[in-house]
């Protein structure tokens, strides 16, 4: 059975104009790395039988505003399906899917700093033509800092962005490059400018040490 992620990116009404200002359009997928798209909103998404399991947040200011979507797709049986190339901890294919998109965001971000990411996870299956709610939950976002904050995203960042993924795909989890880009993620999500500068420090250490022997 073909099942779907889909992330509405966390847009206010200020960032949607970002990404209108540089003449972003969307009139297919754009492919940018890890399996993941960028699409134009689906309205199925904001069907009754999707948003009647969310918040009143996550329905009227993380979807309603929402102009664009990272989406994968991928073969499930059901909801919590083992996914078995999964080269970590067990892990749902649900929850794969979750984390390439994360990696996608994260690599867009290495491309142009910017606010494009993802505030809640929707996961959902075609069944004859209609869309059925599978599991939507919220997620941590990317925060970046002051100057980059009205940076704009062109073709060529999310070209950039498939280029990185593509890249960081073949990388070892075991090398330090892999730790650094998991401490990365976890620093421009984080809410505590403490923890941030923490997380920021050993990830350049993780990239500098292999330099130093």
């Amino acid at each position: 059975m073909s099942r779907r992620g889909n992330e509405p990116l966390d847009h206010g009404s200020a960032r949607q104009s970002r990404l209108e200002r540089s003449g972003l359009r969307c009139p297919g997928p754009i492919d940018i790395g890890w399996g993941a798209h960028l699409i134009a909103l689906p309205e199925w998404l904001k069907q009754e039988t999707i948003t009647r399991y969310m918040s009143w947040v996550e329905r009227e200011q993380y979807l309603a505003l929402a102009k664009f979507a990272f989406s994968i797709e991928y073969e499930a049986d059901s909801l919590g399906d083992p996914d078995p190339l999964w080269n970590t901890e067990p892990m749902s294919k649900q929850h794969t899917a979750a984390e390439q998109l994360r990696r996608t965001n994260l690599a867009l971000w290495l491309a142009r700093p910017s606010w494009a990411g993802f505030p809640m996870v929707i996961s959902a299956h075609e069944d004859h033509g209609h869309w059925v709610h599978r599991e939507t939950y919220s997620a941590d976002t990317i925060r970046p800092i002051n100057r980059d904050a009205a940076n704009t995203l062109s073709q060529d960042d999310f070209s950039l962005a498939k280029k990185l993924g593509d890249v960081a795909s073949t990388l070892s989890i075991k090398a330090s490059t892999w730790i650094a880009m998991t401490l990365l993620w976890h620093a421009l999500t984080d809410l505590q400018w403490a923890s941030r500068y923490l997380l920021f420090w050993v990830a350049l250490e993780a990239l500098l040490a292999p330099i130093r022997k």
